[in-house]
């Protein structure tokens, strides 16, 4: 099960950079021209401030019309990719925690005549009644230090992150 969580999660990092090299341009130009309308109509809703009249109320309400959808696009975009980066982390770190709340377990078992002893060293993760082999900790561990160094990243053709940060940067 562990293999095939690894074969999805490498898949999700290969889509990544697919994703990446094909739309980061298009991406860009609609981060750019969401983060210029938004910058626009907000100067104009302060501008509209400034200079009170009784026609200021319409071109403030038009402002907010128009940078609503950009504002949408931006957060719902942000938070697609924020929330497939926290779930992959999470993922290393559960995987990290089986990994080294482990403690061996020597099981011997009898095979007949030739008295035959194997050892076998299995991993008692704590808490739980689950027991893997060791050999299935050590990949388990290395399988959450790759998830922890090989970080999924979406960005707007490597100019900007697409994540929260991009929403505190606009």
């Amino acid at each position: 099960k562990l293999e095939v969580l690894r074969q999805i999660l490498y898949k999700l990092y290969s889509m990544s950079l697919m994703v990446n090299n094909f739309f980061g341009l298009s991406t860009l130009i609609n981060i750019a021209n969401d983060f210029i309308t938004i910058t626009l109509n907000s100067f104009f809703i302060f501008v509209s401030f400034q200079n009170w009249h009784h026609k200021a109320i319409v071109k403030i309400f038009e402002s907010i019309f128009w940078c609503t959808p950009h504002c949408v696009n931006i957060i719902a975009l942000a938070t697609c990719c924020q929330l497939t980066l926290q779930s992959t982390y999470k993922t290393a770190l559960y995987v990290h925690r089986i990994g080294f709340n482990a403690e061996p377990v020597n099981n011997k078992i009898n095979h007949g005549k030739n008295q035959l002893f194997m050892d076998f060293m299995r991993v008692k993760v704590r808490s739980t009644n689950f027991f893997v082999l060791e050999s299935e900790s050590l990949f388990m561990n290395h399988f959450s230090l790759q998830l922890l160094h090989q970080k999924i990243q979406f960005t707007a053709f490597g100019f900007i992150n697409i994540d929260f940060t991009l929403l505190y940067a606009i």
